[in-house]
């Protein structure tokens, strides 16, 4: 049965007896978490927790079983918690159980916080891939340690010479130090990275921290976006300007396979490098923006995902023929809002013929 047919609920004190001898024998390839029977067998499931040896025996047992079969780990299923927080306020002891194993590859985290972050930092497993969603940001103080403890750069170090893939979820990048642009850690194995609702409007940490990626896909959190929105002096256009002398000055991706983001995104970030596969995400598309992206990305198939169509038709005419001329294939996914005023006007034929002509 998958995980996905599990859920936390409010766990409270108690917790399932298989999962207590899973995580001393190492043996879940998903983790889930359901409620005991019983106040009782509880009870009698965290005796253990109350005594260090115990807790100490257990992880030693936990390591000997991982261990002795070096290959048992080649294909392993990622261990999914869907409410690590949560988890670990109830069990604290668990945090450093999971983090003394030492053979982990895969995980994916849910509604993590401080408590998961520091259960992280202290990992001794070498991770390969890593799917983790940080708690909504409106649930979090705004400090520089909340900052750094949903930073994956940071809260993932012990893995830089194993990872490959990481998808983060309300992750925070930026460097905190006007002195130095970049992080000092360095993962130079990771070829896909997805950020979702990240919250940071500079490119450059990520290029020095990444250097053989090909696979970005990301977006902007809104908040972010909105406070460009409303202060012209860090506008869009500004930080377009910043991110490219950025990538000039300390260099950039020598190039990407696949991007993709939302076009406002796209612009803010700036990636200065051929792109093999540019997904623009809709449903928002404007000619400035879209040449601007097309000058500074160079891609050979470019794919416009769920953009509107009124707004496509009415930038398209705008579209300088050598901001596309390297593209090779074009797909497009058009909306188009036929109950509206501008929708009735749009003319589908005339549009399809305008993509032709690119």
């Amino acid at each position: 049965m998958s995980s996905e047919n599990f859920h936390f609920p409010n766990i409270h004190n108690t917790i399932a007896k298989s999962v207590q001898h899973a995580i001393d024998s190492h043996l879940m390839p998903e983790l889930w978490i359901d409620a005991c029977e019983s106040d009782a067998d509880c009870d009698r499931d965290c005796d253990s927790d109350s005594d260090p040896d115990s807790d100490a025996e257990a992880d030693s047992d936990a390591d000997a079983d991982s261990d002795s079969d070096p290959d048992s780990d080649s294909d392993q299923a990622p261990w999914h918690i869907l409410d690590v927080e949560s988890l670990l306020a109830s069990r604290p002891s668990l945090a450093h159980r999971f983090a003394a194993l030492s053979t982990i590859q895969h995980i994916r985290l849910g509604e993590v916080g401080r408590l998961g972050s520091q259960m992280l930092h202290m990992f001794r497993s070498q991770l390969v891939t890593v799917d983790i969603a940080w708690k909504s940001v409106q649930d979090c103080a705004n400090d520089s340690a909340e900052e750094d403890s949903r930073n994956p750069i940071l809260v993932l170090k012990n893995s830089q010479s194993t990872l490959t893939s990481l998808v983060a979820h309300n992750a925070f990048v930026l460097v905190d130090d006007s002195t130095r642009p970049f992080h000092d850690q360095v993962y130079p194995h990771v070829t896909r990275l997805v950020l979702a609702d990240i919250d940071t409007s500079q490119i450059l940490p990520l290029v020095r921290t990444f250097p053989t990626l090909a696979h970005l896909d990301f977006n902007i959190w809104a908040d972010v976006m909105r406070d460009l929105y409303d202060d012209p002096e860090r506008s869009f256009t500004q930080h377009c300007i910043f991110n490219t002398s950025d990538q000039d000055a300390h260099g950039s991706w020598n190039s990407l396979v696949h991007c993709g983001a939302p076009l406002i995104d796209l612009y803010t970030l700036a990636p200065r490098c051929p792109i093999r596969a540019l997904h623009v995400n809709g449903p928002a598309v404007h000619a400035e923006l879209l040449s601007a992206v097309l000058a500074l990305t160079r891609p050979v198939q470019l794919v416009l995902e769920e953009v509107d169509g009124t707004m496509l038709a009415q930038a398209l005419p705008w579209l300088a023929p050598c901001r596309v001329e390297k593209i090779e294939c074009l797909e497009a996914v058009i909306v188009v809002h036929g109950s509206s005023a501008l929708g009735r006007r749009v003319d589908a034929s005339a549009m399809v013929e305008s993509l032709g002509h690119l």
